[in-house]
């Protein structure tokens, strides 16, 4: 995955350690910035390594809209 070389082996939102493969909550995923449905582009800038809990939650929201609503809990 040329994200888990480029960056840490973070999630970009939660920070935690990432694995490489599965659909556990830390397994990598790719999470746009912007959301591709939302006229975000596929990769570049738009795109960071996260967890895949954190991908799922964060859904189709923006990154200002997520970090809103991670921080209104």
């Amino acid at each position: 995955m040329l994200f888990m070389r480029r960056e840490p082996r973070r999630c970009y939102w939660c920070g935690v350690r990432l694995r490489r493969r599965g659909q556990q909550p830390n397994s990598a995923s790719i999470d746009h910035l912007t959301p591709t449905s939302r006229g975000g582009a596929k990769k570049g800038d738009n795109a960071v390594s996260c967890c895949f809990a954190c991908n799922n939650r964060k859904g189709d929201m923006t990154a200002e809209e997520y970090t809103a609503y991670v921080y209104q809990k």
